[in-house]
């Protein structure tokens, strides 16, 4: 399971990374997110995005000391998806093979206490 999951994030970063730089290769930044903010879906689909990228954040608020929580923060909120796969491809990279997923999903104090 863990390399599915694996896949699939990498898959997604790839994804994301590629289409981020195709765009910025071959439209202005600032004209298009003009468009954007002037359509009702546009700001819909950015009001989205941000209320998802806010609830992934705060499992990392949960796991993450100061550091990354705010390292993360800007991260998430900054390259949204690119940000979100890179931090889940780190936590799973961060687990043994034996590991449950609980070491994944908890933050260090949680998962030790369970442990014991």
């Amino acid at each position: 399971m863990k390399k599915i999951v694996s896949v699939l994030f990498v898959f997604i970063l790839v994804s994301m990374a590629s289409s981020i730089v195709h765009a910025l290769l071959t439209a202005n930044f600032f004209e298009s997110g003009s468009m954007m903010m002037n359509d009702a879906w546009g700001r819909t689909t950015l009001l989205e995005a941000y209320l998802a990228f806010t609830v992934f954040y705060v499992w990392v608020f949960y796991k993450e000391g100061l550091g990354g929580k705010i390292a993360w923060f800007l991260l998430i909120m900054g390259i949204g998806n690119v940000a979100i796969a890179s931090y889940v491809l780190i936590q799973i990279a961060k687990m043994d093979k034996g590991d449950s997923w609980a070491k994944l999903l908890l933050n260090d104090r949680d998962y030790k206490s369970l442990a014991r």
